[in-house]
């Protein structure tokens, strides 16, 4: 795959950033959303149980966990169904995290966003919260690739089509599978924790799961970048 920077070298730092719980505050309006759908689907699972374990991973491993779990077949269109009233929701309460357009700004590198959710559920999101103008095309999501979070495909991918060496990213994830997923790609990363579904133990969850670092809100964003660039020479 050509880099959508062709004139880059492969020396140059790029910050990978998650959407969901990184960008935007949506992960309550998700789960909120999950939990409803499944739930219709004859698979009741509660919000808090969809935060803890499935946070971070694509729509449809976490529909065929749920409900293999209860012994169930995945209905055709719940994964569609999910998808539909999730950006419905969107629309009308998704919020960008606070401060997280400043720290873009202050950010001199390349940036682009791997998500695990539906590449329209990300355009939706970047749109709504007026985030999209420091991507444009450079956002990828888990569709992409065979394997979704944990496994490190994305980010793997999204580097490769940025033009940069592994070892020169930076990931800032909210998410365990997330954290996990960018130590398998040979990346530094960055947790973040200021989310509305973050409790007073996400910060040792991220820290446990590999996070080199762990900021809570977006105006640390900058300078532990610049420190996970000289810790780790990027």
């Amino acid at each position: 795959m050509a880099s959508i920077f062709p004139g880059v070298a492969v020396s140059a730092t790029c910050i990978i950033l998650d959407c969901d719980g990184v960008l935007v505050d949506s992960e309550l309006i998700s789960a909120r959303i999950a939990a409803a759908c499944f739930a219709g689907a004859g698979a009741a699972i509660s919000m808090e149980e969809i935060l803890a374990r499935f946070t971070g991973m694509k729509a449809t491993d976490v529909s065929a966990t749920v409900f293999a779990e209860r012994g169930l077949a995945v209905p055709e269109r719940v994964t569609e169904q999910r998808l539909e009233a999730t950006m419905a929701a969107f629309e009308q309460e998704l919020r960008p995290m606070p401060g997280v357009d400043e720290a873009l700004a202050a950010i001199h590198a390349l940036k682009c966003v791997a998500s695990s959710s539906h590449h329209d559920r990300i355009a939706l999101a970047l749109r709504v919260t007026g985030l999209a103008r420091h991507f444009g095309n450079a956002v990828f999501s888990a569709t992409m690739v065979e394997r979704g979070k944990p496994a490190p495909d994305l980010f793997l991918h999204a580097a490769k089509a940025m033009g940069a060496e592994p070892a020169h990213c930076i990931v800032v994830e909210d998410s365990v599978a997330g954290v996990v997923a960018g130590k398998a790609a040979g990346m530094a990363v960055i947790g973040f924790t200021g989310g509305s579904h973050c409790g007073p133990d996400h910060r040792h969850a991220l820290v446990t799961a590999g996070a080199d670092r762990v900021i809570h809100h977006m105006s640390e964003l900058a300078q532990a970048v610049l420190f996970e660039r000289s810790i780790h020479r990027i």
